[in-house]
């Protein structure tokens, strides 16, 4: 309820609850309940990059919650002796109207990165498009599947569109995992359109514990 295949919801987490995912076992992460408002996370791709974030979420009135938060993606733990810097420093903010069921998420961040080196101009590349928007959206269909979409908003200058359409699959859990929702396990199929490139499949899983 939190997610949806990467970009927040405004839905936090309740203290102590928490979940794993990867996306083909390759990028994996982890987000965990540190109060009922306030969750914390973390993630890797081979050690470079590692990710880091923070979210703040609260209810702002009958189906309509908010959220704050801050990610982060780079060489944390400096494996490349400090050659790449951050990727991703971005403050976001979102707001999810809707229950968990059904709900559509628009969200607004700011890249503050810093460039691999002090040999590339900061503002080159994508640092130049600092700002991004991003929007997300989940239906229940069944009892085991919901509709899923996720779209970036690159580049105010020259938009360009990261994300796609895909499909949640709720497995079953067996009952002597099932105190509190532990156990349990999603599927993620996305159709990911980068650009002018696409349809890209991919695929991801989520355990609770």
């Amino acid at each position: 309820d939190t997610r949806y295949f990467f970009s927040p919801s405004a839905f936090g987490l309740e203290k102590g609850e928490g979940y794993y995912s990867s996306s083909y076992y390759s990028f994996w992460q982890f987000q965990w309940g540190i109060t009922n408002n306030m969750s914390i996370g973390g993630g890797t791709f081979f050690v470079i990059p590692t990710s880091v974030n923070l979210k703040y979420s609260w209810e702002i009135q009958e189906n309509l919650n908010g959220a704050i938060g801050w990610f982060y993606v780079g060489d944390i733990f400096n494996a490349n002796n400090g050659e790449i810097g951050s990727i991703l420093n971005m403050p976001y903010a979102v707001l999810t109207k809707g229950n968990k069921e059904h709900n559509i998420t628009l969200g607004l961040s700011y890249n503050l990165a810093k460039p691999f080196n002090d040999n590339i101009n900061y503002e080159q590349g994508f640092r130049e498009e600092r700002l991004v928007l991003n929007v997300g959206a989940i239906s229940r269909l069944s009892r085991r599947f919901s509709f899923v979409f996720e779209g970036w908003l690159l580049n105010m200058n020259d938009p360009a569109l990261l994300g796609g359409p895909g499909i949640r699959y709720f497995s079953k859990v067996k009952r002597i995992t099932a105190k509190n929702g532990a156990g349990a396990k999603t599927l993620d199929f996305q159709l990911l359109f980068i650009d002018d490139y696409g349809p890209i499949p991919v695929v991801g899983r989520s355990w609770k514990f």
